[in-house]
């Protein structure tokens, strides 16, 4: 017959499947990150190359296209593998995000002609480019939402945050860049001044949510940064003058670029923690399998005198020597395994609540994206425009971001119904 034993063995079992899943998601968002950083890069070329009728920046552009096509094929070799060997992610949310970043990557050949024959603006160039990051981005954040231990929940939540700022930090290039080769305008500025905004708001997540050594190589990172160079740059792109031809494009670019490149290598720093971390549980895990295993082993070759499954209830703490409790579990055998069950139902516990807490975060997260999405569809605004209107909503009424984000869809949900 089975024992309550034999049950929290195949649980464990579990779990190390599971925590396996979680490492090769860390391997995948280390992949992801790397494709991001490339067609960031190639993007903000392109603003260049389409804003000065293709006059700059087009040999810098074709090389960014080519490192992002070796990203790509990374990818495309991590998907092969995880497929041939049964590793993909069991998660259809995730599955689905990641057909559409595919999708987006496959149709890239086509933009490049459009860019390469000046048919397409800087602003729908952009547009393409971006959709195909926020789909890698949105592979990070099912991540964060289907990992199953809390730490590396909160440290995938600190990686879309700072991977969502270094998006804004990338928009931020390709739009300095479009007003550096061509003439300034009041939408381009505002968008600048917004994009700035966003990136301060993304950092303070990603600070919330990271660990102490994270935090240090962030501060380590900014420090490294000539900052006061680069906000001097900022004050003089958002002046309301025309072109200031002392930035010039080239320098704009270079700049952005130094400081995206460093929290790229936070993200890789961050990635490579996870990884660590997860690859610590699952050798974690396989002790105590490998403790329980010993333990059934034993207990094929003795019968306690009562079910183990009577033992299992509310339990007084640290009576485990006295002669009344010996009596009830009948061996010092059975009291070992008292040990693990107990053991393994407070780790369970204490794992729930702190996910819960990970995943409130994750839930207000959707909300305010659905409600911004709602703002963009309806309102025609941009996502910087549709992000800056709650925020500024939020304070002006003192409310939570969150708490804006539910009128917002309330709203929207109450004028669908009048019609």
């Amino acid at each position: 017959m089975k024992t309550a034993l034999n049950y929290v063995a195949q649980a464990q079992q579990y779990r190390i499947n599971e925590l396996e899943q979680l490492y090769r998601i860390c391997a995948l968002m280390d992949v992801a990150g790397d494709l991001v950083h490339c067609l960031q890069s190639e993007r903000g070329s392109s603003n260049v190359l389409l804003a000065s009728k293709g006059v700059s920046f087009r040999e810098k552009w074709i090389a960014f296209g080519a490192n992002t096509d070796g990203a790509s094929s990374r990818l495309h070799c991590w998907l092969d593998i995880n497929e041939r060997s049964d590793g993909m992610v069991s998660s259809s949310r995730f599955l689905m995000r990641l057909a559409l970043a595919i999708h987006g990557i496959n149709d890239l050949p086509k933009l490049r002609q459009k860019i390469l024959n000046q048919e397409i603006s800087a602003a729908e160039s952009t547009g393409i480019y971006s959709s195909v990051v926020n789909a890698l981005l949105a592979l990070v954040f099912e991540a964060a939402d289907i990992a199953v231990d809390p730490s590396v929940s909160k440290g995938l939540v600190a990686l879309f945050h700072l991977m969502q700022g270094k998006e804004f930090s990338g928009l931020e290039r390709a739009t300095g860049a479009r007003i550096c080769a061509s003439e300034k305008s009041d939408e381009l500025l505002q968008a600048l001044g917004n994009l700035i905004e966003l990136q301060e708001h993304c950092i303070e997540r990603f600070e919330d949510f990271s660990s102490t050594d994270i935090v240090e190589q962030w501060l380590a990172m900014t420090k490294s940064m000539p900052m006061i160079e680069f906000e001097k740059m900022r004050r003089k792109l958002l002046s309301p003058k025309l072109v200031d031809e002392s930035i010039h494009a080239d320098e704009w670019f270079s700049m952005c670029t130094r400081r995206i490149d460093a929290m790229h290598m936070v993200e890789k720093y961050l990635t490579n923690s996870l990884a660590t971390k997860c690859d610590a549980l699952i050798r974690e895990a396989h002790t105590q399998l490998n403790d329980q295993n010993t333990l059934l082993s034993a207990l094929s070759n003795e019968q306690p005198n009562s079910p183990i499954s009577l033992l299992v209830s509310n339990l007084p703490s640290g009576r485990k020597g006295d002669g009344v409790l010996s009596d009830k579990i009948g061996s010092n055998l059975s009291m070992e395994i008292l040990d693990v069950l107990q053991s393994q139902s407070k780790q369970l516990s204490a794992m729930g609540d702190e996910l819960l807490a990970v995943r409130a975060t994750i839930e207000e997260r959707k909300v305010i994206e659905r409600a911004k999405g709602m703002l963009m569809a309806h309102q025609g605004l941009s996502e910087e425009g549709a992000y800056s209107a709650m925020r500024d909503k939020s304070m002006s009424q003192n409310q939570k971001l969150i708490d804006v984000a539910k009128s917002i869809l309330s709203l929207f949900e109450f004028l669908k119904l009048k019609h």
